[in-house]
């Protein structure tokens, strides 16, 4: 019976262990279960003859100074700055010394009412130039005339520095618009000195008499309306100067004194037409009555608008110098490294 069998062939196994065929490489089972790593092939070294690629550094990125200028032009810009500064001091000063004319003009005026109740040049006390003033007439000439022309002097010294300012600032040009336009003022105001002052200490004029009043009208008028004029463009000077500098408080704080000041002028003109408050013979309100104490008032809205300028002024010039020194400050390092 069993000779009947055929033999077993090399494939002939258990039926739940089949075989895998040979050279898959995935492996035999033994009787156990488990299985053998595969005999893979060692792998073939690959040979190549291209070059490793070079990786390039990457440019140092430039760097800007704190305040957003380029350090190149900073060494530049600092010569600039430092000359406003010292300029902007100059013209402080002189702003300053506005305050003398108005003060005396007032004061003297107030002094001489209080005392005898009369104009300063009705006051009798014999002065020292001996040309026939009073004392009180000497004070004012001194104060208006001297303390203008020094103080006018010292704002074009400091107003001269301005014109350096950078060129990153981009206001070049009103600063000379500013020094120019404070020129023209300076000699209209020079011209109404002179022709005040002439007629008391020059025995012979200069010019004939009856050219005075025309020359005093218009120099007094074109010191008003160019000196105004001038004044405006230094702030505008200052509120570009601010803006260059990162300080945009400046700009506000010249919008809020041209605010006042133009209130104040327009206020007072509104009321001079209801009650007399300057001098002016052509007003309707005008009284004789009571020219002293129109006077009085007079002078009381000189030093009033006066003191609102000019401490304003001063102000603004401060907030300026302040922002350049910041502005130094902040630039030390490069300043240090470019010296």
């Amino acid at each position: 019976m069993f000779d009947d069998l055929p033999e077993p062939g090399p494939t002939a196994g258990p039926p739940s262990l089949p075989m895998q065929a040979a050279g898959r490489g995935q492996g035999d089972l033994d009787f156990g279960g488990s299985r053998r790593a595969p005999n893979s092939p060692a792998p073939i070294p690959v040979t190549t003859t291209r070059k490793p690629a070079t990786v390039k550094p990457k440019a140092a990125a430039k760097t800007r100074a704190p305040s957003g200028e380029e350090p190149e032009s900073i060494v530049e810009s600092a010569a600039g700055w430092k000359k406003v500064r010292a300029g902007l001091f100059w013209a402080r000063l002189g702003i300053f010394l506005a305050l003398l004319p108005a003060g005396a003009y007032f004061g003297v005026a107030i002094y001489c009412f209080q005392e005898s109740g009369d104009f300063p040049k009705n006051v009798r006390m014999k002065g020292y130039l001996d040309k026939g003033l009073s004392l009180w007439q000497e004070i004012q000439l001194a104060a208006v005339f001297g303390g203008g022309l020094l103080g006018y002097l010292l704002v074009m010294l400091g107003r001269k520095g301005c014109t350096r300012v950078p060129s990153v600032a981009k206001t070049k040009g009103m600063a000379s618009g500013t020094l120019f336009l404070t020129f023209l003022a300076f000699l209209s105001f020079a011209a109404y000195g002179f022709v005040t002052v002439s007629p008391i200490f020059l025995d012979k004029k200069p010019i004939p008499a009856e050219y005075y009043p025309l020359i005093e009208k218009i120099s007094w008028m074109s010191f008003i309306y160019v000196g105004l004029l001038a004044e405006a463009w230094f702030l505008l000077f200052c509120g570009q100067a601010g803006i260059a500098l990162n300080n945009q408080r400046i700009v506000r704080e010249i919008a809020v004194t041209g605010f006042m000041i133009v209130g104040t002028i327009i206020g007072v003109l509104i009321a001079n037409e209801f009650y007399p408050l300057t001098l002016n013979p052509l007003s309707p309100k005008y009284n004789a009555d009571k020219e002293l104490e129109t006077y009085l008032i007079q002078a009381g809205i000189y030093f009033l608008v006066s003191v609102l300028f000019v401490f304003r002024s001063m102000s603004i010039i401060g907030m300026l110098r302040r922002s350049i020194r910041n502005w130094f400050e902040d630039n030390q390092q490069a300043l240090a490294g470019a010296a």
